[in-house]
């Protein structure tokens, strides 16, 4: 029995290790983004290991719009236009207001936090464009979208 269960964990673990296996991380990728269109910003979305919520996807809505699913350890980043916006999380209960600078970037961290106030311990914040580099150095990179066979998730 023992044995089956090693062997189970050993299969399930390399399944999810393979799902981010050709994706780049941030550090790599990053020198090869493409520029930023004149009129637009870049919004970069990234989330940080954690095993604890590693099965557990969190949607992005970006304007009253779901724009993707993402994972621990994951980002992705959107070109948007300049000027403000608004990422809507918690059931859409709370909503963070953002400035996306012309040719410029933001970065939002979703991060789950040990708050009783707060049932979802879930909070997104702005992170400084030097600790973000610094935190996304190796987050993989994804191509952030919504999967067609969509079931129920947990919605932040």
């Amino acid at each position: 029995m023992k044995r089956g269960i090693s062997v189970f964990g050993v299969l399930a673990l390399s399944l999810a290790l393979a799902a981010c296996a050709d994706r780049p991380p941030y550090g790599d990728a990053k020198i090869w983004l493409e520029e930023i269109d004149p009129g637009k910003g870049r919004v970069f979305v990234y989330r940080n290991r954690n095993p604890l919520t590693m099965m557990f996807p969190f949607t992005f809505v970006f304007d009253g719009k779901k724009e993707a699913d993402f994972y621990s350890g994951t980002g992705f980043y959107r070109d948007v236009k300049a000027g403000n916006h608004t990422i809507t999380y918690n059931h859409g209960k709370k909503k963070l207001e953002i400035e996306v600078p012309e040719n410029g970037r933001v970065f939002i961290k979703y991060a789950v936090v040990a708050d009783l106030s707060d049932p979802t311990n879930m909070v997104v914040e702005v992170v400084p464009v030097n600790v973000a580099d610094r935190e996304m150095e190796r987050t993989i990179l994804i191509e952030g979208e919504l999967p067609v066979d969509r079931g129920p998730r947990i919605f932040f």
